[in-house]
């Protein structure tokens, strides 16, 4: 073997070397173990105060090689379906993804995730198992450590229109002026995404009049999956009022003209923001980029137009994280409510 100047620098020193005893083995190899645990301990312990702290860090175990080859991976909550079943929603999604890596040739896994609760997306979205969920705005307040785990927001648009204003609707001929009038009366309560942050505002606008929680008119509150099913017994006299959203409402005037005719607005709720597509924070600048141009194009191929159709939208577009400030502010004041008569908020996706 060829003779290097590091070989004879070494050798040089070779004869002033000392083969340490077993006890002095020994002892070197228990001190090594114990700086190793200890700088195993600290270095955990400032991995989690820099997540703590919001700042941004790689996937443990995984380079920044594995972040960059790894498949774009889409989720939502199971209460994202409204009258949909999973397995047609996923096959759907399914469909769109194949068409994004074929078309545009993106890494997409098609295998899209189904979360059941809150805390399920918080641990997908820690350790990397998902890239972007979507999920109902009471689901993302309720996620603990929310501002730690996305950063970008896209939201489903109706035409033009981002937010849902909610309405408590009474018959035109019916006495009713304000909530508290509607006390063991039968409340029909539209069951879907879209209305997500419905029963919260009404429950602060019974507070506000003194009247109670929407709890407190049970049980003569129904929740129905079909509007029809909210709107149309009452307008036959078979309810007393109902809880719908503003977009679902003029949509069946628009076939049934009569409805406006008959039926009138009780109570208002503020424009507020139903739903959202979540990414998860730190996910590569690019890559989301590229991502979120694909949203932006669903309505353009067939198989997006039908991504669209299972979330109820015409596009998405993305907004500042800013955009939730209200909706958020009210579920904070409905905790309030809540937690001031010894209750806590539930709140999760639906099995």
């Amino acid at each position: 073997m060829r003779r290097t100047a590091a070989h004879l620098i070494i050798d040089g020193f070779a004869p002033l070397a000392v083969v340490p005893t077993r006890a002095t083995q020994d002892r070197c190899q228990d001190r090594a173990v114990g700086l190793a645990g200890i700088w195993r301990w600290r270095w955990l312990t400032c991995f989690w105060l820099a997540w703590a702290a919001g700042v941004e860090l790689p996937l443990m175990g995984q380079t920044s090689w594995d972040l960059a080859r790894r498949p774009f991976r889409f989720s939502f909550t199971s209460s994202m379906f409204g009258d949909i079943r999973e397995n047609d929603a996923r096959a759907v999604v399914k469909g769109w993804g194949i068409t994004l890596a074929q078309q545009l040739g993106l890494n997409v896994d098609p295998e899209s995730r189904i979360y059941r609760s809150v805390e399920e997306v918080g641990r997908a979205l820690l350790a990397g198992e998902t890239d972007a969920v979507s999920m109902t705005v009471d689901e993302f307040w309720a996620l603990p450590g929310r501002s730690n785990l996305v950063d970008r927001l896209m939201i489903g648009t109706i035409g033009e229109t981002t937010t849902e204003e909610y309405l408590v609707l009474v018959r035109k001929d019916a006495p009713h002026q304000r909530f508290s009038d509607l006390k063991a009366k039968m409340l029909l309560a539209y069951d879907h995404p879209r209305m997500s942050v419905a029963e919260a505002w009404l429950d602060v606008a019974l507070a506000g009049e003194g009247a109670g929680r929407l709890e407190d008119f049970r049980p003569t509150i129904v929740r129905e999956r079909k509007l029809a099913k909210v709107v149309l017994p009452l307008f036959f006299r078979k309810a007393d009022a109902c809880l719908v959203n503003r977009k679902g409402f003029e949509t069946m005037c628009e076939m049934n003209p009569q409805l406006r005719r008959d039926l009138r607005e009780l109570g208002v709720s503020p424009h507020l923001l139903p739903m959202g597509f979540f990414f998860r924070r730190g996910y590569a600048s690019a890559e989301a980029d590229r991502m979120m141009s694909a949203f932006f194009r669903l309505p353009e191929t067939p198989a997006g137009q039908q991504v669209l159709q299972v979330f109820q939208c015409s596009r998405v577009r993305e907004e500042p994280m800013a955009t939730l400030q209200s909706t958020l502010a009210l579920l904070d004041q409905h905790r309030l409510l809540l937690e001031a008569e010894g209750i806590q908020p539930s709140i999760g996706a639906h099995p």
